[in-house]
């Protein structure tokens, strides 16, 4: 009786729901990428976004997402390269591999988000036409070309 008990315990566990915000790292060699991650499960399919510190475009969507009954998880990213993440529910967190097109595999954790949180893998990015910096009349003009 208590092994079916601990055994009940552990596939609700598995089977806890993936839905929501990741603070994602990616181990490639001696670095760390950093992303945002959300997703969305509902039974055993997966979709969402990823968002990396390198991009400087819009959230990629992810692509063939599914989530197994013992807590695994799988999805490829069309980024930069193709990326195919493969990983499992980790205590609170994610982990796994991701495996490039180019033969290399980097390690990937992930870490649950409040959806409150402000966090940017990417910082926004803007471009400034001109500042004007002064008052009254003491007034100093820096065209967007020096900037």
């Amino acid at each position: 009786m208590i092994a079916l008990l601990g055994f009940a315990a552990g596939t609700v566990a598995a089977q806890a729901s993936v839905s929501g915000r990741w603070h994602m790292r990616l181990s490639a060699g001696t670095g760390t990428l950093r992303g945002d991650l959300r997703l969305e499960q509902a039974g055993n399919s997966l979709r969402g976004t990823l968002v990396l510190e390198s991009s400087d475009g819009p959230p990629v969507p992810l692509a063939n997402g599914q989530v197994g009954p013992a807590g695994e998880v799988e999805f490829s990213v069309d980024a930069e390269e193709s990326m195919r993440f493969s990983g499992r529910r980790t205590g609170s967190g994610l982990s796994g591999q991701v495996a490039l097109d180019r033969g290399l595999v980097w390690r990937w954790s992930a870490e649950r988000l409040p959806e409150t949180a402000e966090f940017y893998a990417a910082l926004p990015r803007f471009r400034a036409s001109q500042l004007v910096i002064g008052r009254n009349l003491t007034e100093l003009r820096l065209p967007g070309g020096w900037v």
